[in-house]
């Protein structure tokens, strides 16, 4: 072999170890870009003398998530909370977390093959605990009037292909009791987030982000989805990484971006610390009596 093809040969698996290494580093961190929209700073959801400390699921670790129960509590401690929701069969938005109902409810099957009917009669407490049986699964209509004003309250759709149906029943129900300015909207679906921008452009919205490991999307739309590349779509208020995709840097760029920061789900002490005093706006937690003392702790 000659010196020249030895060379040659040294040099490309130079650039080819090179361009590995990179695209490795590149897979799961943020990219800096620019912004498509301007951010607004939504002064009337956050309070300008500390960060949002919201339930999630409601108060999780203390009663049934997405439950009154767990609800209640978050709301009795003054904070809010976030929840999830499904259209289900015959068109209502149900809170609850997961696509099927075996996890959390004594139910069987998908939520949005499932009716009304049906799903008001399932038990979504008992498998918490013995003292939640009979707790049902809530619609967001309920939720909202009876929790609607008292504090903020975090609605995330989950992804569906009824998009528009879904975007479109949440915002009427945010208009019904009269939330407009009161609530956030949230969802890793950009698409979702554009319907309710185009149906409802008032109402404050969130793009949850995380690194999608366990999705079944292609790279590259992990990549954009990272990399905020869909925000013309979404025009998102606040940004909502999950804790292991934050960085400091990104958490810096975004803020100097005008986006809210809210990061999740951050249970552990030295976590809720650490992002207590990296100043975000916002941290979505499990226990959330445990950052409601890590701040107070802090406080002059």
């Amino acid at each position: 072999m000659s010196r020249l093809v030895r060379r040659s040969l040294i040099a490309l698996g130079l650039l080819l170890g090179l361009a590995a290494a990179a695209l490795a580093a590149l897979q799961w961190a943020p990219l800096y870009h620019f912004a498509a929209h301007s951010p607004r700073a939504l002064p009337q959801l956050f309070d300008p003398d500390g960060p949002l400390i919201v339930a999630h699921r409601g108060w999780s670790a203390a009663a049934p998530e997405n439950t009154l129960k767990a609800f209640e509590r978050a709301a009795a401690l003054g904070l809010p909370f976030e929840l999830d929701v499904h259209l289900c069969a015959s068109g209502e938005v149900v809170v609850l977390h997961d696509e099927t109902l075996e996890r959390t409810t004594t139910g069987r099957g998908r939520v949005d093959e499932t009716p009304y009917d049906t799903l008001r009669t399932l038990d979504a407490g008992a498998w918490f605990d013995p003292a939640f049986a009979g707790e049902p699964i809530p619609t967001l209509d309920r939720v909202l009037e009876r929790f609607g004003g008292e504090v903020l309250i975090d609605i995330e759709l989950k992804t569906t292909d009824r998009k528009a149906e879904l975007a479109e029943a949440v915002v009427a129900a945010i208009r019904r009791h009269g939330l407009v300015d009161e609530v956030l909207v949230s969802s890793f679906d950009p698409f979702l987030l554009g319907h309710v921008r185009r149906i409802e452009p008032a109402i404050a919205r969130g793009q949850l982000v995380a690194t999608f490991e366990k999705s079944d999307l292609a790279w590259h739309e992990k990549r954009a989805l990272i990399n905020l590349l869909l925000n013309g779509e979404s025009q998102p208020d606040v940004i909502m990484p999950a804790a292991d995709l934050l960085t400091d840097d990104w958490l810096r760029w975004l803020k100097g971006q005008g986006y809210r920061v809210m990061v999740w789900t951050v249970d552990a002490p030295a976590e809720i610390d650490r992002w207590l005093a990296a100043g975000v706006d916002g941290i979505i937690s499990n226990t959330p009596d445990r950052v409601l003392d890590a701040w107070t702790r802090r406080a002059p």
